[in-house]
């Protein structure tokens, strides 16, 4: 409400300013702001005490332990493969370091051995199994090809097994699996 002096009676000199609604001057405090405060701050301590609580109680998601899958078996022996040809493949690039082929062939299976765990990490991590190096079963041209063909159809045939992300890695590996066994086949350049 608003001060607002009436005229000035020229009778009267000590007559009380009249008062008629309208804003309330600046700085003075209001029973409407201190009702508005209060319901506020009433209703911002109701959500804090609710939000302490459930934490604490039987209703919070998290206090269970919610176990991942297994990974498929697909998965796990397709990772497992491209262990063995990284094994294979470091062999013979040891023994003909000058065999461009071989290096990239490498390097392909490193991606996919890295894309592989990449998608096995969201399963629940496999029995622990003895860390043994891949054996390597051979480092010449015919050894490897032969390696890379099986890769080849085993990968294929569990990409059809799997659906999703899985399948179009197993896939994409399983094509170019076929791609090094052309390789593997063209005469060392």
């Amino acid at each position: 409400m608003t001060d607002i002096s009436p005229p000035p009676d020229p009778e009267r000199s000590d007559a009380a300013p009249v008062l008629e609604p309208g804003p309330t001057p600046a700085g003075r405090v209001t029973r409407r702001w201190i009702l508005g405060s209060t319901a506020l701050l009433v209703a911002t301590a109701a959500g804090v005490a609710a939000g302490l609580r459930q934490p604490f109680g039987g209703s919070n998601p998290f206090d269970r332990h919610v176990s991942l899958p297994a990974p498929p078996p697909s998965l796990v022996s397709a990772a497992a493969r491209e262990a063995q040809l990284v094994a294979s493949l470091s062999a013979a690039r040891t023994a003909s370091p000058s065999d461009s082929r071989l290096a990239q062939l490498l390097a392909d299976h490193r991606a996919h051995a890295s894309a592989l765990a990449g998608v096995l990490a969201q399963y629940s991590p496999a029995e622990p199994t003895p860390s043994a190096e891949p054996a390597v079963t051979g480092t010449d041209d015919a050894a490897l090809r032969a390696q890379e063909e099986a890769a080849q159809l085993a990968a294929a045939q569990e990409s059809a097994v799997l659906d999703g992300e899985s399948a179009a890695l197993l896939a994409s590996i399983s094509a170019c699996e076929a791609s090094h066994v052309e390789i593997l086949g063209a005469a060392n350049v």
